[in-house]
């Protein structure tokens, strides 16, 4: 990929979205609101895909 393009991850059970350099990989987890507690009532993460390649 060339320096300049960025990728649109989007979490595929909330739909928010982070847009990244092609470089820096993955978004860091965070808390998903859309998906159940665990047992002990931790938030769990998200759940990022690629949506799209700009530039």
């Amino acid at each position: 990929m060339g320096p300049n393009k960025k990728v649109e991850y989007m979490c595929s059970y909330c739909g928010t979205k982070q847009i990244k350099p092609a470089t820096a990989g993955r978004p860091l987890p965070g808390s998903c609101r859309a998906k159940a507690k665990s047992k002990d009532g931790k938030m769990k993460p998200h759940s990022w895909v690629k949506n799209r390649v700009i530039g």
